[in-house]
C-alpha cells in the first residue's frame, strides 16, 4: 500500500543513476541501498509544515 510518505518511482529512477557504484558488487544490502534512496527522495520531497488556519481565515476564503 502506498503512503503519501512514499517517493514516486520515477524520483527513485532519476536517483539510480546517480549512484552507479551500488551495482558492483558493494557490500551493502538492497534494503540499505533502498532506504538511502528513499531517503535522498523525501529530503528532495520535503515541504514545511505550515499551521492550519483558523476558523476566520478558513471562512475569509468563502466570503470572496
Amino acid at each position: 500500500m502506498k503512503t503519501p510518505d512514499t517517493p514516486v518511482l520515477p524520483e527513485a529512477i532519476k536517483l539510480g543513476p546517480q549512484n552507479p557504484g551500488h551495482h558492483t558488487g558493494s557490500e551493502v544490502s538492497l534494503r540499505e541501498r533502498v532506504a538511502a534512496l528513499r531517503a535522498q527522495a523525501l529530503a528532495k520531497a520535503a515541504h514545511p509544515k505550515l499551521p492550519a488556519l483558523s476558523k476566520r481565515e478558513r471562512d475569509a476564503f468563502w466570503e470572496r
